[in-house]
């Protein structure tokens, strides 16, 4: 009898749960909060040189010209440092291009420049033709047509040393020529157009939906989990009386 009790006790348990889930459904609702994200961002900065400086083995360099070639035996080496810490560290550069303005040029010599990436350890005080850097890998050769016109090296494929980008400009092989272009000294100062993208944190508002649940509909959620929890419990006393009879027979 009892166990007949006890499963009409569960089923009412069952029963009244669903029915108070059913007469009082949890409330949606929303909230918002803020969640970091990443967007790309792609900018374009151009730098102004931070050193420059001409060696030579017969002369002291000019701090308002950068002179660039060979003539009768004796070459011209210029070197330019840009500095560009300030870019992001998790940058990536897409393009960098070495701008100078020529000045003056022997119109019958050579005038192919050519840029190639060297050390940055050098200063505007101490380089000279004796310690000048070694210039690893090479660039782009540009030809200077006129003067007082800017031209550019595309420097994108040399690396960074610390932060900096040292790039050396030298007369290709062949006649001899020279070409004189401002300096950092002048109004018309070097520079370097560098272009680069990185991900920027933003702060973006989310919208999410919830359903907030009613006290009542709880009340029948805990009184179905009862239900459930009990019902082995039957099953288990049940099979054992039907042991018992079996036995008894």
């Amino acid at each position: 009898m009892y166990r007949r009790n006890m499963l009409i006790m569960i089923g009412i348990l069952f029963l009244v749960g669903a029915a108070l889930i059913v007469i009082a459904p949890g409330e949606e609702k929303t909230r918002t909060k803020e969640v970091i994200k990443y967007r790309p961002v792609h900018k374009t900065d151009v730098l102004e040189a931070i050193a420059d400086a001409t060696v030579s083995p017969s002369q002291g360099s000019n701090e308002t010209e950068l002179k660039v070639g060979r003539l009768y035996g004796i070459g011209w080496i210029t070197y330019v440092m840009f500095d560009l810490s300030d870019i992001p560290t998790n940058a990536t550069i897409e393009a960098m291009e070495l701008k100078l303005k020529s000045k003056v040029f022997i119109a019958e010599g050579n005038r192919w420049i050519r840029a190639a990436d060297s050390s940055v350890e050098w200063t505007e005080n101490e380089i000279n033709w004796d310690t000048k850097p070694e210039r690893y890998k090479r660039l782009d050769t540009q030809w200077i047509e006129l003067m007082e016109e800017w031209y550019s090296w595309d420097c994108t494929n040399a690396p960074l040393h610390e932060g900096k980008l040292s790039i050396a400009l030298e007369l290709l092989e062949g006649m001899d020529g020279y070409v004189i272009f401002y300096s950092r000294e002048t109004e018309y100062k070097p520079q370097l157009k560098v272009e680069y993208t990185f991900e920027e944190p933003y702060t973006d508002i989310v919208t999410e939906t919830y359903v907030e649940i009613n006290p009542i509909s709880g009340a029948g959620a805990f009184l179905i989990i009862i239900a459930i929890i009990l019902f082995p419990i039957w099953i288990i006393m049940y099979w054992r009386h039907r042991r018992r009879l079996i036995e008894k027979i």
